[in-house]
């Protein structure tokens, strides 16, 4: 019988902790990406800490790539750089929209999206498991139920990849980079100066200027946003945290606008990662969206909070409509040829 006792009594007892500690839980869905947080307290909104995994694909998904094709048997092959980011996912869900777009999400992600989702509802949904390890790819398979009376029915269709924070779509055809408005004046002088005759060696690294690296210490990298200024497109590059705050401050007070805010924002950003000789990679998929060639001369402009980069040629184009309200005067400052190889460090 005293047995029995105890035994009931610890049963008791693990029910109210069980019980007091989820009354204390709240469930938040914050548009900085992240598909479920959980907080106990109080809603919060991701840290910086958590963006950062971003630069090794552990959180976000991030980009835009274009010229896919099925295939066989009409499989879907997942970008590379996304792998981190499904980490042990072993089933994803499709949601196929009116327009042919299919929606790819996690399950969690899924279960917070019924519920929060302000965008468009899908006409079809199925679940796909991942097939991995085949040639160190992650696949899955578009159902025929999604593929029939669409543009997926086709085996011959081009299709893009698109981040959009907490999931990704696949859109046929080539979507266009989108951009957003991003106001990023300010009294920061870390990234001043403008620094000519760099060039992308053939594993897509570039050297940061020297000048600069002092600003960056302690990053594991930047953010990369391309932008249009006329015939010519650079590359916004931001610090983690400036990055965080500046689509936060920037986003729209609706709720509809601001979801597609960070939607656009999503699809338009490209981590890379800052290595300790003080390169950046830029993806392949951004080189060919930006129409960029590796041995081509860029230019590095600094912007006070941030830095763009061009090619040299653009940079002409593009010079008067530069933003320098934080910089006193214009340097430019050439690169002998000669330590602008990739096999030299402290440039």
């Amino acid at each position: 019988m005293e047995k029995i006792k105890k035994v009931f009594n610890l049963k008791f007892i693990s029910i109210i902790a069980c019980a007091l500690f989820f009354t204390s839980v709240n469930y938040s869905y914050p548009a900085e990406g992240n598909c479920l947080r959980v907080s106990v307290g109080k809603d919060v909104y991701p840290r910086i800490s958590e963006i950062q995994n971003s630069i090794y694909g552990n959180e976000l998904f991030l980009g835009t790539s274009n010229g896919h094709k099925l295939g066989d048997r009409n499989r879907v092959i997942i970008p590379a750089h996304w792998y981190g980011t499904l980490g042990n996912i072993k089933k994803v869900i499709l949601a196929l929209l009116e327009d042919g777009t299919i929606r790819v999400y996690t399950k969690k992600t899924w279960k917070v999206t019924k519920r929060t989702e302000i965008a468009a509802k899908p006409k079809r949904i199925q679940s796909v498991s991942l097939e991995k390890k085949v040639r160190s790819e992650i696949r899955f398979v578009i159902p025929q139920e999604l593929r029939k009376n669409t543009k997926w029915a086709y085996t011959s269709v081009t299709f893009a990849f698109i981040g959009r924070g907490k999931y990704f779509e696949l859109c046929p055809g080539r979507i266009p980079q989108e951009t957003v408005s991003l106001n990023l004046s300010g009294k920061n002088t870390d990234f001043l100066e403008t620094f000519v005759n760099y060039t992308i060696n053939d594993k897509n690294q570039i050297y940061i200027p020297v000048n600069w690296r002092g600003a960056l210490k302690g990053e594991t990298g930047v953010m990369l946003m391309p932008q249009s200024r006329g015939n010519a497109v650079t590359l916004i590059a931001l610090p983690i945290k400036t990055w965080s705050e500046a689509l936060r401050q920037n986003a729209p007070e609706d709720p509809t606008e601001r979801e597609e805010y960070y939607r656009k924002a999503y699809s338009n950003t490209y981590p890379s990662h800052l290595d300790p000789q003080g390169r950046i990679v830029l993806k392949e998929n951004l080189m060919k969206n930006m129409g960029w060639l590796k041995h081509d001369n860029y230019t590095f402009i600094g912007a006070g909070s941030y830095f763009e980069l061009c090619r040299s040629e653009d940079y002409q184009i593009i010079r008067p409509k530069i933003p320098y309200e934080n910089i006193d005067r214009e340097i430019i400052a050439p690169v002998r040829p000669d330590l602008n190889s990739a096999t030299r460090t402290g440039i």
